[in-house]
């Protein structure tokens, strides 16, 4: 926390004196700026990577999911359980 309030103060302070800022601290400033971006950057990047992997995995397992139910819906209907099953469903508040 006390890292945060350091570049809070020190882009405040820039932000404030920039008109009197010398060439030394333009230069820290703009150093300041693009290292904190590409910080933020290479963790939003990692944060986009490990979502894109935890989808990846929500998608197969609802495609096996979804074979499942294919599954069971057409040993449904292949048993002739369409009349008893949709029965059997609605007391159970399925459908």
């Amino acid at each position: 926390m006390k890292k945060l309030d350091f570049i809070s103060k020190k882009l405040s302070y820039l932000l404030e004196n920039f008109e009197s800022l010398t060439d030394e601290e333009i230069r820290q400033s703009h150093y300041l700026v693009l290292y904190k971006t590409r910080k933020q950057i290479n963790e939003c990047l990692e944060m986009i990577e490990t979502s894109n992997k935890q989808n990846e995995q929500i998608i197969k397992e609802n495609l096996h999911l979804q074979e499942v139910i294919d599954h069971y819906e057409q040993f449904i209907k292949v048993s002739g359980l369409t009349k008893r099953f949709e029965f059997y469903s609605q007391k159970k508040d399925v459908i």
